[in-house]
């Protein structure tokens, strides 16, 4: 089931500003989003098949799963792959990435219900149905936290503790801030290419990194199609900007959120993505 709420008030018009053209980033990216970004998928794979074992070793199957921020819905489709047997549930700021998530989960047979929401509307934008401590597992990953400005990181924390059931656990991720920096500073234009049904693909993505840490960084990412070597190629741009996460933020943040531990699990479900560090939070 794919929900159409109206998005609720915002109290900073910054905010909506940001959160708008995140979502204009990603409606027109969907399309392509596995021709960019098929690296992350696979290693997103990986990583939800580790972080799930973790998961289930605090206890049994989750009953009720939310993945905030789905985009097309992977994290989803992976559990239902390993056999999960609960209801699922999904939002992201994109309908047009939340109907690409639709057509995965039904081409593999996954129910889920998703609606068009935001980890900081109240009860994330899904409507009159109260989702209060609902969730036995919420995840919020793909470094959405980029996405949000530092001041929003506790109130999203908040609403997450407030929709988990007690014992429930938050499942989240973030790409280092300071590492990310430094790597930026070093590498400025990142290239992947190759080949599905419609043709051959480039894509790359063009870095401008700022001047510290605190400022917003800005990615272009740009794919280039084309069916044979002889055709002219077509070029499609795609930009955004985006925080740098600082890790002492998110650790104070969870902490005041209400979180009774959270637990760094990097080593144990790897590094998927240069600077990537993956945490489960639970509530008491």
């Amino acid at each position: 089931m794919l929900r159409h709420s109206a998005k609720q008030q915002m109290n900073v018009e910054a905010t909506q500003t940001f959160s708008q053209q995140t979502a204009e980033y990603y409606n027109q990216l969907a399309e392509y989003y596995d021709l960019i970004y098929g690296d992350h998928v696979q290693a997103s794979k990986q990583l939800v098949e580790r972080a799930s074992q973790i998961v289930l070793e605090k206890g049994k199957v989750p009953s009720k799963v939310l993945d905030v921020g789905c985009g097309n819905g992977w994290d989803i489709a992976h559990l239902g792959e390993l056999g999960w047997n609960c209801s699922f549930y999904g939002c992201d700021l994109s309908l047009t990435m939340l109907s690409k998530a639709r057509q995965i989960h039904d081409d593999l047979g996954v129910k889920s219900t998703l609606w068009e929401g935001d980890i900081l509307y109240d009860n994330f934008g899904f409507g009159d149905d109260d989702l209060t401590a609902q969730f036995d597992l919420i995840i919020f990953r793909g470094n959405s936290l980029g996405h949000l400005n530092y001041e929003e990181y506790l109130t999203a924390f908040t609403n997450v503790f407030k929709m988990l059931k007690n014992g429930g656990m938050f499942l989240y991720d973030f790409r280092d801030g300071y590492k990310l920096f430094e790597l930026n500073q070093a590498v400025e234009i990142l290239n992947s290419q190759g080949r599905d049904e419609t043709g051959y693909h480039l894509a790359a993505y063009f870095q401008d990194h700022g001047s510290n840490v605190r400022e917003l960084y800005h990615l272009l990412a740009v794919l280039v199609s084309w069916n044979d070597p002889t055709q002219l190629p077509v070029t499609r741009s795609f930009p955004i900007a985006a925080h740098y996460v600082l890790p002492e933020l998110t650790e104070k943040n969870v902490r005041d959120a209400g979180f009774a531990s959270q637990e760094e699990i990097t080593d144990r479900v790897g590094e998927s993505l240069p600077t990537l560090r993956t945490f489960i939070a639970c509530k008491s």
